[in-house]
């Protein structure tokens, strides 16, 4: 029996797009954090907490208002302030 040893290959964890499902590494998606209650943006991707991530396109952006992604993963939470951060660093 022959067993494969892979040497130097390092593990990068995938992370998911809320909206359209697509994975990838965390760098192509916008982090969202739940801090004192109310969502924030997570620019540098290190706060504490569970982070909810999205696809840095402005379909996913868009779609977050959708009222069932409000509903079920921000618990009836306004997401327009977010919605707006995040175009705006989209334009940049």
């Amino acid at each position: 029996m022959m067993v494969e040893v892979t040497i130097n290959k390092k593990y990068i964890p995938q992370r998911t797009c809320l909206i359209c499902k697509k994975k990838g590494n965390k760098q192509e998606y916008f982090r969202l954090v739940l801090n004192n209650n109310e969502y924030i943006v997570d620019t540098y991707q290190k706060m504490d907490g569970r982070g909810m991530y999205i696809c840095k396109n402005i379909r996913c952006v868009e779609n977050l208002g959708n009222k069932k992604v409000i509903t079920k993963l921000f618990h009836g939470k306004d997401t327009e302030k977010i919605i707006k951060e995040l175009k705006g660093i989209l334009n940049e």
